[in-house]
């Protein structure tokens, strides 16, 4: 095999092995706890990443709620793009009206950039 052939079955094993691991599909339990470590080691881009595809891909599933809810949370919380934040705790709140953090994700829309202090103020009066 000379060198040109070498080359050129080096770029399509390459082009093979990136195919292949970019159509890698998770299971929504895979791609959540993907997610939850992204975060942990605060790498909140891929945790979102994650938690989208999740949502995405696993629309009905409980841990699809728990993940958009999330991401509003790392958007308020962690990159402070309230405006981001917003849009998924709507989305939220509109998606999941019944669930179990519907009140909450209504809370975090409603004091979305506001100082704890003055929320914490405000519900004690």
């Amino acid at each position: 095999m000379g060198w040109e052939s070498l080359k050129r079955f080096s770029l399509l094993c390459l082009a093979i092995s990136l195919l292949v691991m970019c159509g890698e599909t998770y299971t929504e339990d895979e791609l959540f706890q993907q997610g939850m470590n992204a975060r942990v080691q605060e790498q909140y881009e891929e945790a979102i990443e994650r938690f989208s595809q999740l949502v995405e891909e696993y629309p009905e599933s409980d841990q699809a709620a728990q993940a958009l809810f999330l991401m509003g949370y790392l958007y308020a919380n962690d990159l402070k793009d309230y405006e981001k934040a917003a849009t998924y705790y709507q989305r939220y709140v509109d998606q999941y009206p019944d669930h179990e953090m519907a009140s909450s994700a209504q809370w975090e829309l409603d004091n979305l950039g506001k100082n704890p202090e003055d929320v914490i103020g405000n519900t004690q009066n």
